[in-house]
């Protein structure tokens, strides 16, 4: 494996020795985007939230903050390493089922049906692998009334393309699959600089 095949492996799916470096690239390059897509969902008190892709988990614990004791907080995350490190930082949340770590990719989410308020994802659409399976997943685990974003890096989309040697998906592609699956008010927001927001609803 050559050097860009171990980066983009690294970022895919944070393992090994490298992890922990992996995973304070990720908070610390991912900070503003994680603020702008939380501040987009909006989490409120009581709420139950999905985040896709924790990483580093700097979203996490914003996520947590925002819900409160009362609300619940899920992630589904490719990296077991990323789930360890999380389930140490939060070992409290997890106990006492405000947090709850699934290891487990969009496509296939083990949660019940219509089980989140609201559900965001940062910087993760690079690494899905059947979009039309990880929307349908989204639709299927969002309540009636419930949002979901999808935020992205526009200027990132070659690099990731060279990076990974295949196509990315772009902000019409995301919007074009969200509303295929049946979200309503679909549409692209970029409130940031290199930062673009899908955001929809399920009516």
């Amino acid at each position: 494996m050559g050097i860009a095949d171990s980066i983009a492996s690294q970022f895919a799916r944070p393992h090994g020795l490298l992890s922990p470096v992996t995973a304070a690239v990720l908070n610390i390059g991912n900070r503003r985007i994680n603020r702008v897509a939380l501040d987009a969902v909006d989490p409120k008190p009581g709420e139950r939230v999905l985040d896709i892709g924790c990483g580093g988990g700097v979203a996490l614990r914003q996520t947590l903050r925002r819900v409160g004791l009362d609300g619940r907080v899920a992630d589904v995350e490719l990296s077991s390493d990323m789930i360890r490190r999380a389930q140490r930082r939060w070992r409290r949340q997890v106990e006492s089922g405000t947090l709850a770590l699934y290891e487990a990719s969009v496509e296939a989410i083990p949660t019940d049906d219509e089980s989140f308020d609201a559900v965001y994802t940062v910087n993760t659409v690079y690494f899905w692998s059947d979009l039309t399976a990880a929307f349908k997943e989204l639709r299927r685990v969002t309540a009636p009334g419930g949002r979901v974003v999808l935020a992205i890096q526009p200027r990132a989309h070659k690099q990731w393309e060279r990076l990974y040697r295949r196509d990315i998906p772009d902000t019409s592609q995301l919007a074009a699959g969200l509303a295929s699956r049946g979200f309503a008010d679909v549409y692209e927001r970029a409130p940031a600089r290199n930062v673009a927001l899908m955001l929809a609803g399920k009516s």
